[in-house]
């Protein structure tokens, strides 16, 4: 599996079949948010590749697979550089990927004393220059100035390489994630995805939402069980002309010899290979999309999926010999009775050359109905209201930025501006007190004087009633780096945080209690 859940923020996804929708869950708790500027959903996941390393022989058993110099001596498990001049080692390994995709490069330096090991990551300029030995993990989306993963070793650089691997992560279009209404399953917006190293974080701001209740889905690209789905095209290689439909909309298109081929004319046109309607209805829905283009001429040719009106997925620009696709989720009400054909749609957007050749060899939709799906996770219950009366906004930060803004901790990455933890609570200040450490001394004259004191201001805090997540989220908040309710510092001393369930703990919500005193309240008395 790629994509991983993490416990302990508001937004808990886990697979599909183990949540059923509804704005009044089980334990009739569902996460508050306002409708108000500022105020967003967030969730994050961690990812793992989902196929092997891109680098072959990336632990070095022999000298093979790899283009080095005469100075870069591979043995014993390792490259090494000889001191005396620059050299370098790489693998032409990203030449199958377009612009766009995200990879992570893990290399192990040792025996670096002196000099610098620039990463280069399908870029004509460093990605990373690593100057000191360890294990190390770079992230990016590279311009693709070439396609070649290099190490680059400065002449007076005595340092080795090993245990390198790259790898394919997921990154932005390719996982599917919808904001859907908690009770018909209508999806009513997408979020914003934000790549952080190796975690995703997902994000959207209240105020664009009506108020109402809703889930978080995502799907896992890596974790669909395909063999589950069903294609819903006749002839999804173009292999007979008489399961299509085709009109030329300004350019001559036609399916045939296992290709659908669109001419262009003398100014735009469009065209599209239509079969009937066989979509499954009344249910929602997980589809998956993919068209493969041959030849492709025309500079601004797009192309995609629609049944009528409804688009399941389209690309622009499209480059030749390659293959597009999407997941995605629709809804039992998305189609209606008088929507009754599917098609492919080609188009060239701005006037091409007459003449150009354009050619897409297949084009496949599977759908399968989304409880019987794998690769689905779907979040607790969300609801928007304007009125969030008696309730405040607790938040939880990482104080030290360690790299790109970033800082790992309790299990997340951090983010001042994508990622924190941040919930809408009931929450109760009450027994107000003051914890106090005193030291007096008794001078020789039988006076006793106070020589030390160190006052707090203390009360007890008291969430109202949540469920078993939002506790685990709460448990995280207060033992952040900063633990903030309202723009206000709190820290608490709480050896264990502790939920009352009721009798026999056997309650699905319930409030809890700790001390909390605030960051910059303590008084000191040194009598000095």
């Amino acid at each position: 599996m790629a994509l991983i859940p993490i416990m302990g923020q508001p937004v808990n996804l886990v697979p599909n079949n183990e949540r059923a929708f509804g704005c009044e869950p089980e334990n009739g708790y569902c996460v508050l948010y306002g409708k108000e500027d500022g105020e967003r959903m967030m969730v994050q996941m961690k990812q793992e590749p989902c196929d092997n390393s891109l680098v072959d022989n990336g632990n070095f058993i022999a000298d093979a697979d790899w283009i080095h110099d005469v100075n870069v001596v591979i043995a014993d498990g390792k490259a090494t550089h000889v001191v005396g001049s620059s050299g370098e080692i790489l693998q032409d390994i990203y030449g199958a990927y377009a612009f766009g995709n995200y990879f992570s490069v893990k290399v192990t330096v040792t025996g670096l004393s002196a000099g610098t090991i620039s990463v280069y990551i399908a870029e004509t300029a460093a990605t990373e220059i690593i100057s000191e030995n360890g294990i190390y993990t770079f992230y990016g989306t590279p311009p693709f100035d070439n396609t070649e993963l290099r190490f680059e070793f400065s002449s007076d650089c005595n340092g080795a390489i090993s245990a390198v691997a790259s790898y394919k992560l997921l990154g932005d279009g390719e996982i599917t994630a919808y904001v859907v209404d908690a009770t018909t399953g209508a999806i009513v917006a997408t979020p914003t995805l934000t790549l952080l190293d190796d975690y995703l974080v997902w994000s959207i701001d209240t105020d664009t939402l009506s108020e109402g209740c809703y889930n978080i889905q995502v799907i896992d690209p890596c974790a669909v069980d395909v063999g589950l789905m069903t294609e819903i095209f006749t002839d999804p290689s173009f292999a007979n002309a008489m399961d299509w439909t085709v009109v030329g909309g300004g350019l001559t298109a036609v399916v045939s010899g296992g290709r659908f081929l669109c001419t262009a004319g003398a100014g735009t046109g469009s065209g599209t290979a239509t079969q009937p309607f066989n979509f499954p209805v009344g249910v929602r829905t997980l589809y998956y999309v993919e068209f493969t283009t041959g030849q492709i001429e025309s500079a601004n040719a797009g192309g995609g999926v629609y049944v009528d009106s409804n688009e399941f997925f389209s690309a622009s620009g499209l480059l030749p010999n390659t293959t597009y696709s999407k997941y995605g989720i629709y809804s039992a009400d998305y189609f209606n009775g008088s929507e009754l054909d599917q098609q492919f749609f080609f188009g060239i957007d701005v006037a091409g050359v007459a003449g150009d050749i354009n050619e897409i060899l297949s084009v496949s939709v599977l759908t399968v109905p989304l409880a019987s799906g794998t690769g689905v996770f779907t979040s607790n219950c969300l609801k928007v209201s304007a009125n969030t009366t008696g309730t405040r906004i607790v938040e939880g930060f990482a104080d030290e930025i360690v790299e790109n803004g970033n800082n790992k901790s309790l299990g997340f990455m951090f983010n001042p501006s994508y990622f924190w933890l941040r919930a809408r609570l009931g929450v109760q200040f009450s027994n107000p007190h003051t914890p106090t450490s005193t030291d007096n001394n008794l001078s020789s004259n039988g006076r006793t004087k106070k020589a030390y004191a160190q006052l707090s201001k203390a009360w007890d805090l008291t969430f109202h009633a949540v469920d078993e997540n939002m506790h685990d989220t709460i448990a995280n908040i207060i033992n952040c780096d900063s633990f903030q309710i309202e723009g206000n510092e709190y820290v608490t001393d709480e050896k264990e945080y502790t939920a009352n369930y009721g009798e026999n703990g056997i309650n699905a919500v319930a409030e809890s209690t700790i001390e909390v005193q605030k960051v910059d309240g303590t008084r000191f008395n040194t009598n000095q």
